[in-house]
């Protein structure tokens, strides 16, 4: 299975179960997802640009355009389906459908033009050390300045991010382990005696977003510290 065909099978397990993956039926955490997804890819080398970026190809944006009648300056295709729908969930359930409508009349001319563009790029190559060193820096940058990828400190956006990079990770079998053991180290440290995400864990015990949006990263730093 090619990246597109791959990358559209995940789109297609999004929006059949939607919350395996999602906190919200929501557009914008499916574009948090896909912007954790493409970090993957640049960051393991699996293509030169994000996919989100291409694929489902550059015309799709024109296409979004074109539907909506619309034209908003250099946005995403989320954003501007976004703004023209009246909530979250009709504009997660708008895309999909805008997509499957694109894909029934440009997907094969839209395949021919992603090989093109494919041709000559060299997988990069990439091991669990350097893929867990990009990946640190850019949750340091997250911890440093959240407002720069995220609306708001946001333990369910980080969530989201990181749920898009892991599942990118197992498509691709890339040999990263997300803090293998933290999960655990989390379940202890809250003397929690059932199996629960750390996501879950610290959102339960920290009432506020932003208060365990922080929280997340002085676990993290001392799980880290303790493997040392």
């Amino acid at each position: 299975m090619n990246n597109i065909d791959l990358y559209y099978e995940v789109l297609k397990e999004i929006k059949d179960n939607p919350y395996d993956y999602l906190r919200n039926v929501s557009l914008s955490y499916l574009h948090l997802f896909t912007q954790g997804y493409d970090a993957c890819v640049l960051d393991s080398g699996i293509c030169s640009r994000c996919f989100s970026e291409r694929i489902p190809f550059d015309e799709f944006y024109s296409f979004v355009e074109k539907k909506y009648n619309v034209r908003l300056g250099e946005r995403h295709y989320f954003s501007i389906i976004d703004f023209c729908e009246p909530n979250e969930r009709k504009a997660f359930n708008k895309f999909f459908e805008l997509l499957e409508e694109y894909k029934k009349n440009h997907y094969s001319k839209g395949k021919k033009k992603e090989k093109k563009a494919l041709e000559g790029v060299k997988h990069a190559g990439f091991d669990e050390l350097s893929i867990k060193a990009k990946h640190n820096m850019v949750l340091e940058n997250m911890r440093k300045r959240p407002k720069l990828y995220f609306k708001a400190p946001s333990l369910k956006y980080l969530e989201t991010y990181q749920n898009g990079y892991v599942t990118c990770a197992k498509a691709y079998q890339l040999p990263f382990d997300y803090y293998h053991g933290f999960d655990v180290f989390v379940q202890e440290k809250y003397e929690v005696s059932i199996q629960k995400s750390a996501f879950e864990i610290i959102e339960f015990f920290n009432f506020y977003e932003e208060d365990a949006f922080y929280k997340f990263f002085d676990l993290l730093d001392e799980y880290l510290g303790q493997k040392g």
